[in-house]
């Protein structure tokens, strides 16, 4: 017993110093990347679902759809074309308003022109002095041409803005009532013939000694009842001979 001590002593160390020894070593971890489950969490729900804005949008003037810019479904924006009438018409009516700005402008200019040389001229005992009323009148007469044609122009540029239809706010297009005009619309239409009698719809006059073969039309019931014997023919009166005439002597 007393051999074996030193050895127990010796192996309890040596047991003692290897679990000392784990006991200071890390703990192992381990790292999991997360992997989606495939289990989605969706929920079934039952509603109405109602915009917040809504408009009805329609063109502000009559005429022929030259492009529709979006569809069922698209989103747009504020401000972004919708729909486009054809405006050739309004834009030739634009530019004709225009010409005739210009020309009333350069009226003015000039009526300014001889008021400022009769002006003139009448300083420099020229010319009466009753002659500046009227060339005071006859700028006062151009200016206002100016101011209504101006007016002409303006009100034909605003009937050309309103063949366009843009969207008031963001949003989506939810239906669209509108389709581009066809081509066809424009063609010249073709004057309608006038139909031809039908030869086997058409009653004919039963001539004397034929006879009918067909339906003939009464005038109070809508079929006629076809005959069934021929029409008797008339009598016919003999042949009168022609008596020579007695020669003169």
């Amino acid at each position: 017993m007393d051999r074996l001590r030193p050895c127990v002593c010796a192996l309890a160390c040596v047991f003692a110093l290897v679990t000392g020894a784990r006991a200071q070593e890390p703990a192992p971890v381990e790292v999991a990347t997360l992997q989606p489950s495939g289990r989605d969490h969706i929920l079934d729900l039952s509603g109405n679902v109602t915009a917040q804005r809504r408009a009805e949008l329609s063109p502000r003037v009559s005429g022929l759809v030259a492009a529709i810019a979006v569809d069922v479904g698209d989103r747009v924006r504020t401000g972004q074309l919708l729909l486009e009438l054809d405006d050739a018409l309004a834009r030739l009516a634009n530019r004709r308003d225009q010409a005739q700005l210009e020309e009333a402008r350069t009226r003015v200019n000039e009526a300014r022109r001889l008021h400022g040389e009769a002006r003139s001229l009448v300083d420099k005992a020229f010319l009466p002095e009753t002659r500046l009323p009227a060339s005071q009148a006859e700028v006062d007469i151009a200016r206002a041409t100016e101011q209504r044609i101006a007016a002409q122009a303006r009100e034909s540029a605003e009937r050309v803005t309103r063949h366009r239809v843009s969207a008031p706010f963001d949003g989506v297009i939810v239906r669209r009532g509108a389709e581009r005009a066809a081509a066809d619309h424009h063609r010249p239409r073709r004057r309608a013939r006038r139909p031809r009698p039908d030869p086997l719809r058409t009653p004919r006059r039963p001539q004397p000694g034929a006879a009918a073969h067909g339906p003939i039309p009464h005038a109070d019931r809508a079929d006629a009842l076809p005959l069934a014997h021929p029409v008797p023919r008339p009598p016919r009166s003999p042949p009168q001979r022609r008596r020579p005439l007695p020669r003169r002597p």
